[in-house]
């Protein structure tokens, strides 16, 4: 194990940018030294490592923020079939995430946001049958999101937002029925309508969709989602009419879908939500009245309804 960590440390002195290669992880040449003199490795001490204690076995690898730079091609993932948890965000790691990343069968918690990751997600990610978070956020990823996806049944958040994915979100996404966050906003190209299978989501909290651009209405079968209190449609291409189903959603504390093209009225239902702080429906095609429901919408903080 503490081979591969040095191998995968030592790659990542080429690219350096400045000319304190030193500093990078300094804890672990200092341990090594001391192991050379001793003969006696211990990577349970180095900095961002923690193991089992009984056992001396890797469970988390956790480096973010550390300013590492360099790719994943170094990385023998094979080396840490006991890893639970890989947290590398906020660093500028760049080049694609190798499929052999699927070798971290027990892995719960991976984490590879905030860094210039690029290419598509791999179809093997899916093969994480233990994985509850999936965080790939803030990158340059392409493509689609793969239907594999669906697969992952211990999922319970993904988060793939501000990257450059395309094409429509799977209908395989219904499939995740552990939810409780959804988070692809800020993707540009993400197309097609959303997926009525959304509404199989009934554990969801957030789901986040805004700044992408699907089009056709507001599936009616996000109704069933009776734990969401954060609904983000906001800077999309919907038509149709606002479905009164929204109105079901008692949990609902933000709703934005704002900067779309929906039309007829505002849902008398909306009344129902008395724990909502924002509503957001500027910059639509909406018309009639403000419905006088809206005063038992006792939590109401901000009402943007400008542009309609």
């Amino acid at each position: 194990m503490d081979e591969a960590l040095l191998q995968w440390k030592a790659s990542l002195f080429r690219y350096r940018v400045h000319n304190n290669s030193q500093l990078l992880l300094p804890s672990w040449t200092m341990m090594m030294m001391m192991a050379n003199r001793s003969s006696n490795v211990d990577p349970c001490k180095w900095e961002g490592i923690t193991c089992n204690e009984a056992r001396g076995l890797i469970t988390i690898i956790n480096l973010s923020s550390m300013d590492l730079q360099g790719t994943l091609h170094d990385f023998t993932f094979s080396s840490f079939p006991n890893l639970l948890r890989l947290d590398l965000h906020d660093n500028s790691l760049f080049g694609p995430i190798p499929p052999c990343i699927a070798n971290l069968s027990q892995l719960s918690n991976l984490n590879l946001s905030i860094n210039h990751f690029s290419g598509n997600i791999p179809f093997e990610i899916s093969l994480l049958m233990n994985l509850s978070e999936l965080d790939f956020h803030n990158n340059n990823l392409t493509g689609s999101i793969p239907p594999a996806l669906g697969s992952m049944k211990n999922l319970k958040i993904l988060h793939l937002a501000e990257n450059q994915l395309s094409g429509p979100i799977p209908l395989e996404i219904g499939n995740l029925c552990s939810l409780t966050v959804l988070k692809v906003s800020e993707n540009y190209f993400l197309n097609g309508s959303i997926p009525s299978t959304v509404g199989n989501l009934r554990k969801l909290n957030i789901i986040h969709l805004h700044i992408n651009s699907f089009s056709g209405s507001i599936p009616v079968e996000i109704e069933n989602m009776s734990n969401l209190y954060k609904l983000s449609l906001w800077s999309n291409f919907l038509t149709g009419s606002i479905p009164p189903e929204i109105g079901n959603l008692r949990s609902l504390t933000v709703l934005f879908l704002g900067f779309n093209y929906l039309s007829g009225s505002i849902p008398t239902s909306f009344g129902n939500l008395s724990k909502l702080n924002f509503i957001h429906l500027y910059s639509n095609l909406l018309s009639g009245s403000i419905p006088t429901e809206f005063r038992n919408m006792t939590s109401l903080q901000e009402l943007a309804i400008i542009g309609n």
